[in-house]
């Protein structure tokens, strides 16, 4: 589904293997951009992560709901998809467990996951795999699902 792909250059890469991964990726239709260092997060999950905490914690202050965070994302940001939507996605028990991760690594506090997230982890919440996330899925489509 993501056109992105990160290529990431750990200790003992070499330019000739970084060529060759950037070569395979965009045979197979993605684009490709270049971290320099080997960190937890890498970019994508670093800039994406810290702003799905920010959401969450805004649905979980009952600011807004999960589907007027998404359609401000998607409207003023243009995103393709909200940070909700692309938890349930991608399940709200993986972006908790990636953003462990750099935590642990960064000691940084945006990264330690929101109190709403855990508790959704806890109770099964993971989005589209377990039926229910920020959304219902059991009808087979996205359907707006929140309480909490």
């Amino acid at each position: 589904m993501m056109m992105l792909c990160e290529l990431i250059y750990g200790l003992q890469t070499s330019t000739e293997t970084m060529e060759a991964a950037k070569a395979w990726a965009e045979d197979i239709g993605k684009e490709t951009v270049v971290v320099n260092k080997d960190v937890a997060g890498f970019i994508a999950n670093r800039v994406g992560l810290a702003m799905s905490g920010a959401a969450i914690d805004i649905v979980a202050m009952g600011v807004a709901t999960p589907q007027d965070v998404d359609k401000t994302m998607k409207l003023g940001f243009a995103h393709r998809m909200g940070p909700c939507e692309t938890a349930d996605l991608t399940g709200v028990d993986v972006l908790m467990n990636a953003m462990k991760a750099i935590y642990n690594e960064t000691q940084d506090e945006r990264y330690w996951p929101p109190e709403l997230m855990q508790r959704m982890v806890a109770s099964g919440l993971l989005g589209r795999k377990s039926g229910k996330g920020f959304y219902d899925y059991s009808s087979g489509k996205q359907e707006p699902y929140w309480k909490l």
